[in-house]
């Protein structure tokens, strides 16, 4: 009985997540099936946490967990009848009256494309297997399960959670979406169950490897299973952090931002701001990645500007997820005492105390990144294939036309570079208020979660990048 009401959880969840998808891609002509059950479900879980914390202010717990399930039928209903309009199977393509439901080129024939399939379904039970049988980690345990219990009893946040001393160590100020989805399906099991807070998490990597297939011409969705940090150890899907799913929503953004950059279609934006907005709402590092975007996408839109019809204003898409974590951040001081300040900028008082951090910093960046036990070959492969594409563009002799036609690429690259700067910049100017945390242990089990945030990005890049090798181009 349990799997059935934490399935329906999920299910209500992906319903509200398809009907605002819907809703934001409406004047989209094509939609895919695997960005649809993909971005629906991230979106479904910004709407149950959003949801769930405002109707909390003034509504006991079962009305409230009542009401958010009307809103995902009503939603769902939307959705449903979008997709199912008329439909009509044609070459494995479901036509939707004016819009047209495609398997994004990766359910062809061929003995590559199944042996593709059984390898992400044997990858996907194993990962499945490793989540439910793996304990909690600090994080997973303090950060995110205690307080979905703390949000299930309450029937939301509660005010008493943000001034009380006793679990002020438990950084009560970091943004909840996780928690408050997990007690959603609290709810709807009628108790707490870790074992459901695993297996959401454990979700997020199906659908980091659906949204990686939504990728066309040439996929690596399986190439995520040989990147360990993904799903073994710290910060990964199975351990209950939230840097993955994190990760997962940061892959999702940047996937539209490309798109964007290649059809200049106003939905992918729409889509974008609705994706930032988990974005900031899943960890306070999401700053940094919002950051990114704030500075990629006036760039995207100067460049695609020669192709397509482009407002400046545009840009106002990612407002509110400036707005959200704004706001979230101002009433988490105004309303606890115990707003974290775990962190603060370092002064170097020379220039050789500076240089020495520099190297400490840098030699452990640079081995993290070969670390294979982490990341397998990934990164590697990231910096080869990018700079093959660099030195092709340097000697092209119709450098305009390169450039255009692996700009969208380049962003993706932009996308992953500029994170890893920004790590790399906090370990050198930031420093911890705790005197017991050296910046040798603080690299050691923060860095890799860091990095991780990036990871799936250059994965995408990864394919993006190989799609412009390709006579695609005609480079």
């Amino acid at each position: 009985m349990a799997i059935v009401l934490f399935a329906t959880a999920i299910i209500l969840l992906w319903l509200a997540g398809v009907g605002l998808y819907f809703l934001l891609t409406r004047e989209a002509k094509q939609y895919c099936i695997y960005e649809l059950v993909g971005l629906g479900f991230l979106l479904g879980t910004i709407f149950i946490a959003l949801g769930s914390m405002l109707t909390s202010f003034f509504l006991p717990r079962s009305i409230s967990q009542g009401i958010l399930t009307l809103i995902c039928l009503g939603l769902g209903s939307y959705g449903v009848r979008v997709l199912m309009q008329k439909p009509a199977r044609s070459k494995g393509v479901f036509s939707l009256s004016e819009s047209t439901l495609t398997a994004c080129g990766f359910l062809h024939s061929g003995i590559w494309k199944i042996l593709q399939v059984v390898i992400l379904l044997v990858q996907l039970s194993i990962v499945g297997w490793v989540g439910m049988n793996t304990t909690l980690s600090w994080d997973g345990l303090v950060n995110w399960e205690m307080k979905a219990k703390i949000f299930y009893e309450a029937g939301g946040i509660p005010k008493r959670m943000l001034q009380s001393e006793a679990v002020a160590w438990a950084h009560v100020d970091y943004p909840p979406l996780m928690p408050l989805n997990q007690a959603w399906i609290y709810g709807w099991l009628g108790e707490a169950n870790q074992n459901a807070g695993k297996l959401f998490c454990v979700i997020f990597y199906f659908i980091a490897v659906l949204i990686l297939l939504s990728a066309r011409k040439i996929n690596f969705a399986w190439l995520m299973f040989f990147t360990p940090l993904t799903w073994i150890s710290d910060g990964s899907s199975t351990t209950g952090h939230a840097d993955f799913s994190l990760a997962v929503f940061y892959l999702a953004a940047a996937k539209l931002v490309y798109e964007f950059a290649e059809s200049g279609e106003f939905a992918r934006l729409k889509l974008l701001g609705a994706i930032s907005l988990g974005l900031v709402f899943v960890k306070q590092d999401s700053i940094v990645l919002l950051m990114t975007l704030l500075m990629i996408l006036p760039l995207v839109l100067f460049v695609v500007r020669r192709r397509f019809t482009i407002h400046y204003r545009w840009i106002s898409v990612l407002l509110p997820a400036v707005f959200l974590y704004g706001t979230w951040k101002l009433s988490m001081r105004l309303l606890s005492p115990y707003f974290s300040q775990d962190f603060q900028l370092t002064w170097h008082r020379s220039w050789q105390s500076f240089a020495e951090r520099l190297n400490l910093v840098s030699h452990f960046f640079f081995w993290e990144l070969l670390n294979p036990l982490h990341w397998g070959a990934v990164w590697l492969i990231f910096f080869v294939m990018l700079g093959v594409i660099i030195f092709r563009l340097i000697t092209s002799k119709q450098k305009t036309d390169f450039l255009q036609n692996i700009f969208p690429a380049l962003t993706l690259a932009l996308l992953v570079l500029i994170p890893l700067s920004g790590d790399f910049l906090i370990y050198l100017f930031i420093g911890t208020t705790a005197d017991w945390l050296t910046l040798d242990y603080w690299l050691t089990t923060s860095a890799a979660r860091l990095i991780l945030q990036s990871s799936l990005v250059a994965l995408l890049c990864i394919q993006k990048l190989a799609l412009t090798q390709s006579s695609e181009y005609r480079l």
